[in-house]
């Protein structure tokens, strides 16, 4: 083994090491490499951007229920990925269709209106 390769394996190795319950890389440019050990450096992962935030709500449980009820019909339709999740999203697409173009005062009645009509929980 020529020293070189011996230089690349030692920095391959130390890479792989984690010490500190850290990610380490070693350094790849090869003028780092030539006999002797390099230093790696903590990996940073670039930050990625969500297109999506959990979020936690609270259902009674004949919400809750319906919900699921509504996802087990989606499933065996074929629907693979249908959860609670995407029930409550295609809920909230279809509520902020409604609400599209509404002034504050608008959307404050169509709540109002829809408290009214349903009976309490």
């Amino acid at each position: 083994m020529t020293r070189q390769n011996k230089g690349i394996l030692v920095a391959i190795r130390f890479a792989f090491a984690e010490p500190h319950g850290g990610i380490y890389r070693a350094e790849a440019d090869s003028k780092h490499l030539h006999g002797r050990r390099t230093i790696a450096r903590p990996y940073v992962p670039e930050p990625k951007k969500k297109r999506y935030r959990i979020v936690a709500i609270s259902l009674f449980d004949n919400e809750a229920a319906e919900t699921d009820r509504i996802a087990d019909i989606l499933r065996a339709g074929g629907w693979k990925k249908a959860n609670r999740s995407f029930v409550v999203r295609q809920a909230l697409s279809c509520l902020l269709d409604d609400l599209a173009n509404k002034n504050p005062e608008q959307v404050f009645q169509y709540f109002l209106g829809r408290i009214r009509r349903s009976p309490p929980p």
